[in-house]
C-alpha cells in the first residue's frame, strides 16, 4: 500500500511555530490493490493551537470504479518556537 500523503493542514506551519502529533489514526477498510490510488485530504478544522484533518484513500479500478480502502485522521497541536532538535549529543 501507498503511504498515506500530508493532509493539508501538516503542510506549513507559520513561521516560528511548528507541529507535534497528538493523535494519528488510520482505519485500513479494504485492501488498496487497485490500479491507482487516490487520496482526498481536508481539513476539519483549523484552531489556533490544534489542527485537525482527515485523508480518505481510495482504490480505482481500471474500468473507473473507486472504492475507499483506507480513513486516515490526524490530529497535530501547533506550538510557538523553535522546535527541538533530533540530534543526540
Amino acid at each position: 500500500m501507498a503511504p498515506l500523503p500530508t493532509p493539508p493542514a501538516l503542510a506549513r506551519p507559520q513561521s516560528g511555530q511548528w507541529l507535534l502529533t497528538a493523535e494519528y489514526k488510520v482505519n485500513f477498510l479494504a485492501p488498496a490493490n487497485a490500479a491507482k490510488l487516490k487520496a482526498v485530504g481536508e481539513v476539519v478544522r483549523a484552531g489556533r493551537t490544534l489542527s485537525v484533518s482527515r485523508v480518505h484513500l481510495y482504490g480505482a479500478c481500471e474500468a473507473g470504479e473507486e472504492r475507499l480502502c483506507a480513513l486516515a485522521t490526524v490530529t497535530l497541536a501547533i506550538l510557538e518556537g523553535e522546535a527541538p532538535s533530533l540530534k543526540k549529543d
